[in-house]
Protein backbone atom coordinates (compact mmCIF):
# COMPACT_ATOMS: atom_id res chain seq x y z
CA UNK A 1 0.00 0.00 0.00
CA UNK A 2 1.41 3.37 -1.05
CA UNK A 3 2.08 5.75 1.83
CA UNK A 4 0.47 9.15 1.28
CA UNK A 5 3.14 11.75 1.90
CA UNK A 6 2.81 15.48 2.48
CA UNK A 7 4.08 16.36 -0.99
CA UNK A 8 1.50 14.01 -2.51
CA UNK A 9 -1.22 15.82 -0.60
CA UNK A 10 0.01 19.20 -1.84
CA UNK A 11 0.08 17.93 -5.43
CA UNK A 12 -3.39 16.44 -5.04
CA UNK A 13 -4.75 19.72 -3.65
CA UNK A 14 -3.15 21.69 -6.47
CA UNK A 15 -4.88 19.38 -8.93
CA UNK A 16 -8.22 19.88 -7.17
CA UNK A 17 -7.71 23.65 -7.51
CA UNK A 18 -7.49 23.31 -11.26
CA UNK A 19 -3.75 22.79 -11.61
CA UNK A 20 -2.77 26.37 -10.77
CA UNK A 21 -2.87 28.31 -7.49
CA UNK A 22 -1.10 30.93 -5.45
CA UNK A 23 0.66 30.04 -2.22
CA UNK A 24 -2.17 31.55 -0.18
CA UNK A 25 -4.78 29.63 -2.13
CA UNK A 26 -2.92 26.39 -1.45
CA UNK A 27 -2.57 27.25 2.24
CA UNK A 28 -6.29 27.93 2.59
CA UNK A 29 -7.27 24.72 0.82
CA UNK A 30 -4.83 22.54 2.77
CA UNK A 31 -5.38 24.14 6.18
CA UNK A 32 -9.14 24.68 6.12
CA UNK A 33 -11.33 22.18 8.03
CA UNK A 34 -11.11 18.90 6.16
CA UNK A 35 -7.91 19.92 4.38
CA UNK A 36 -5.09 17.40 4.19
CA UNK A 37 -2.63 19.52 6.16
CA UNK A 38 -4.83 19.63 9.25
CA UNK A 39 -3.47 16.18 10.16
CA UNK A 40 0.19 17.10 9.73
CA UNK A 41 2.14 16.90 12.95
CA UNK A 42 3.97 20.18 12.52
CA UNK A 43 3.70 23.56 14.22
CA UNK A 44 4.51 25.38 10.98
CA UNK A 45 2.40 23.83 8.20
CA UNK A 46 2.63 27.00 6.06
CA UNK A 47 6.42 26.68 6.02
CA UNK A 48 6.12 23.00 5.08
CA UNK A 49 3.81 23.84 2.16
CA UNK A 50 6.18 26.57 1.03
CA UNK A 51 9.11 24.14 1.14
CA UNK A 52 7.20 21.48 -0.82
CA UNK A 53 6.12 23.75 -3.68
CA UNK A 54 9.70 24.96 -4.04
CA UNK A 55 11.34 21.54 -3.88
CA UNK A 56 9.09 19.20 -5.86
CA UNK A 57 10.17 20.10 -9.42
CA UNK A 58 9.06 16.80 -10.95
CA UNK A 59 5.45 17.61 -10.06
CA UNK A 60 5.14 21.33 -9.27
CA UNK A 61 6.33 24.15 -11.51
CA UNK A 62 6.96 27.68 -10.13
CA UNK A 63 5.42 30.12 -12.61
CA UNK A 64 6.24 33.22 -10.58
CA UNK A 65 7.25 33.71 -6.95
CA UNK A 66 4.10 32.71 -5.10
CA UNK A 67 2.32 31.18 -8.12
CA UNK A 68 2.54 27.48 -8.92
CA UNK A 69 1.11 24.98 -11.39
CA UNK A 70 1.32 21.27 -12.02
CA UNK A 71 4.37 20.35 -14.10
CA UNK A 72 2.12 18.97 -16.86
CA UNK A 73 0.61 22.44 -17.34
CA UNK A 74 3.92 24.35 -17.27
CA UNK A 75 4.08 25.15 -20.98
CA UNK A 76 0.49 26.37 -21.09
CA UNK A 77 0.84 28.74 -18.16
CA UNK A 78 4.34 29.93 -19.01
CA UNK A 79 2.90 31.29 -22.25
CA UNK A 80 0.26 33.16 -20.26
CA UNK A 81 2.53 34.66 -17.61
CA UNK A 82 6.10 34.94 -18.94
CA UNK A 83 7.28 38.54 -19.21
CA UNK A 84 10.36 39.18 -21.35
CA UNK A 85 13.20 41.30 -20.00
CA UNK A 86 12.67 43.75 -22.84
CA UNK A 87 9.14 44.49 -21.68
CA UNK A 88 7.55 43.79 -25.07
CA UNK A 89 5.23 40.96 -23.95
CA UNK A 90 1.92 40.44 -25.77
CA UNK A 91 -0.95 42.49 -24.38
CA UNK A 92 -2.74 39.43 -22.98
CA UNK A 93 0.37 38.42 -21.04
CA UNK A 94 0.76 41.93 -19.63
CA UNK A 95 -2.91 41.99 -18.62
CA UNK A 96 -2.69 38.63 -16.86
CA UNK A 97 0.39 39.79 -14.96
CA UNK A 98 -1.35 43.05 -14.09
CA UNK A 99 -4.20 41.07 -12.51
CA UNK A 100 -1.72 38.80 -10.75
CA UNK A 101 0.00 41.74 -9.05
CA UNK A 102 -3.36 43.22 -8.12
CA UNK A 103 -4.12 39.88 -6.47
CA UNK A 104 -0.85 39.84 -4.55
CA UNK A 105 -1.57 43.32 -3.21
CA UNK A 106 -5.05 42.22 -2.19
CA UNK A 107 -3.80 39.16 -0.32
CA UNK A 108 -1.05 41.07 1.45
CA UNK A 109 -3.53 43.78 2.43
CA UNK A 110 -5.98 41.22 3.81
CA UNK A 111 -3.16 39.55 5.77
CA UNK A 112 -2.46 42.96 7.35
CA UNK A 113 -6.14 43.28 8.32
CA UNK A 114 -7.05 45.96 5.80
CA UNK A 115 -10.30 45.92 3.83
CA UNK A 116 -9.22 45.56 0.20
CA UNK A 117 -10.78 47.18 -2.86
CA UNK A 118 -10.45 46.78 -6.63
CA UNK A 119 -12.51 48.50 -9.34
CA UNK A 120 -15.73 46.67 -10.22
CA UNK A 121 -14.58 46.26 -13.84
CA UNK A 122 -11.69 44.09 -12.62
CA UNK A 123 -13.69 41.64 -10.53
CA UNK A 124 -13.95 38.92 -13.20
CA UNK A 125 -10.25 38.87 -14.03
CA UNK A 126 -8.20 35.81 -13.12
CA UNK A 127 -5.89 35.52 -10.14
CA UNK A 128 -4.46 32.02 -9.81
CA UNK A 129 -7.51 29.77 -9.68
CA UNK A 130 -9.91 32.51 -8.56
CA UNK A 131 -11.60 35.69 -9.72
CA UNK A 132 -10.18 38.91 -8.29
CA UNK A 133 -13.68 39.76 -7.12
CA UNK A 134 -13.71 36.64 -4.95
CA UNK A 135 -10.36 37.52 -3.39
CA UNK A 136 -10.89 41.19 -2.50
CA UNK A 137 -13.31 42.45 0.14
CA UNK A 138 -15.17 45.12 -1.82
CA UNK A 139 -15.62 46.47 -5.34
CA UNK A 140 -17.72 49.41 -4.19
CA UNK A 141 -16.00 52.31 -2.44
CA UNK A 142 -16.95 53.41 1.05
CA UNK A 143 -18.31 56.94 1.06
CA UNK A 144 -15.14 58.53 2.44
CA UNK A 145 -15.28 61.88 0.63
CA UNK A 146 -16.90 64.14 -1.93
CA UNK A 147 -18.18 62.56 -5.14
CA UNK A 148 -15.44 64.10 -7.31
CA UNK A 149 -12.84 62.34 -5.13
CA UNK A 150 -14.75 59.08 -5.18
CA UNK A 151 -15.00 59.13 -8.97
CA UNK A 152 -11.22 59.37 -9.21
CA UNK A 153 -10.50 56.86 -6.45
CA UNK A 154 -12.89 54.36 -8.05
CA UNK A 155 -10.35 53.66 -10.81
CA UNK A 156 -7.32 53.03 -8.56
CA UNK A 157 -6.07 49.46 -9.05
CA UNK A 158 -5.95 48.46 -5.37
CA UNK A 159 -6.86 50.35 -2.19
CA UNK A 160 -6.38 49.24 1.41
CA UNK A 161 -8.95 50.70 3.81
CA UNK A 162 -8.45 50.96 7.56
CA UNK A 163 -11.01 50.17 10.27
CA UNK A 164 -12.57 53.62 9.83
CA UNK A 165 -13.15 52.93 6.11
CA UNK A 166 -10.58 55.54 5.15
CA UNK A 167 -8.02 54.82 2.41
CA UNK A 168 -4.74 53.86 4.07
CA UNK A 169 -2.74 52.88 0.96
CA UNK A 170 -3.35 53.17 -2.77
CA UNK A 171 -1.56 51.18 -5.47
CA UNK A 172 -1.38 51.56 -9.23
CA UNK A 173 0.10 48.64 -11.21
CA UNK A 174 1.97 49.89 -14.28
CA UNK A 175 3.30 47.14 -16.53
CA UNK A 176 4.02 49.22 -19.66
CA UNK A 177 1.74 52.24 -20.08
CA UNK A 178 2.70 55.84 -19.39
CA UNK A 179 2.52 56.56 -15.66
CA UNK A 180 1.08 60.03 -16.14
CA UNK A 181 -2.47 58.77 -15.69
CA UNK A 182 -1.66 57.00 -12.41
CA UNK A 183 0.26 59.98 -11.05
CA UNK A 184 -2.58 62.29 -12.05
CA UNK A 185 -4.98 60.14 -10.02
CA UNK A 186 -2.68 60.35 -7.01
CA UNK A 187 -2.27 64.09 -7.47
CA UNK A 188 -6.02 64.64 -7.41
CA UNK A 189 -6.27 62.56 -4.22
CA UNK A 190 -3.32 64.22 -2.48
CA UNK A 191 -5.40 65.82 0.27
CA UNK A 192 -6.08 62.42 1.82
CA UNK A 193 -3.57 61.10 4.37
CA UNK A 194 -2.82 58.08 2.19
CA UNK A 195 0.33 56.24 1.16
CA UNK A 196 0.71 56.15 -2.61
CA UNK A 197 2.65 53.51 -4.55
CA UNK A 198 3.42 52.71 -8.17
CA UNK A 199 4.06 48.99 -8.67
CA UNK A 200 5.96 48.22 -11.86
CA UNK A 201 8.81 46.17 -13.37
CA UNK A 202 12.15 47.36 -11.97
CA UNK A 203 13.42 48.66 -15.36
CA UNK A 204 10.56 51.19 -15.32
CA UNK A 205 12.01 53.06 -12.35
CA UNK A 206 13.65 55.59 -14.68
CA UNK A 207 10.31 56.25 -16.35
CA UNK A 208 8.77 56.81 -12.92
CA UNK A 209 11.59 59.16 -11.91
CA UNK A 210 11.15 61.15 -15.09
CA UNK A 211 7.41 61.57 -14.64
CA UNK A 212 7.38 62.32 -10.90
CA UNK A 213 9.89 65.16 -11.45
CA UNK A 214 7.37 67.02 -13.61
CA UNK A 215 6.32 70.27 -11.96
CA UNK A 216 2.68 69.15 -12.03
CA UNK A 217 3.46 66.57 -9.37
CA UNK A 218 5.60 68.69 -7.05
CA UNK A 219 3.10 68.34 -4.17
CA UNK A 220 3.20 64.53 -4.20
CA UNK A 221 6.82 64.04 -5.30
CA UNK A 222 7.96 62.93 -1.85
CA UNK A 223 4.85 60.88 -1.14
CA UNK A 224 4.65 58.54 -4.13
CA UNK A 225 6.93 55.53 -3.81
CA UNK A 226 8.07 53.09 -6.48
CA UNK A 227 7.93 49.35 -5.78
CA UNK A 228 9.45 46.87 -8.23
CA UNK A 229 7.34 43.79 -8.95
CA UNK A 230 10.31 41.63 -7.95
CA UNK A 231 10.21 43.17 -4.47
CA UNK A 232 6.48 42.53 -4.23
CA UNK A 233 6.90 38.93 -5.39
CA UNK A 234 9.64 38.26 -2.84
CA UNK A 235 7.61 39.64 0.04
CA UNK A 236 4.66 37.51 -0.94
CA UNK A 237 6.60 34.30 -1.60
CA UNK A 238 8.51 34.57 1.70
CA UNK A 239 5.41 35.39 3.71
CA UNK A 240 6.89 38.75 4.81
CA UNK A 241 3.62 40.60 4.80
Amino acid sequence: MTRITQWMQVVSTLRQLGGIATLSQLNRALLSPGGDATDWKTKTPEATIRRIVRNTPDHIHPLKPGLYCLREFATKYEEQYSLSQEGDAPKKVEERNHWYYQGLLIEIGKARNYKTYIPAQDKNHTFGNQRLGDVCDITRLPNFGYQNFLRRARTVDVIWFNRRSMPEKMFEVEMSTDMLNSLTKFNELRDFYTQLKIVAPAPRRDHFSDRIEMDTFHEIRNRVKFMGIDELECKYARGRW
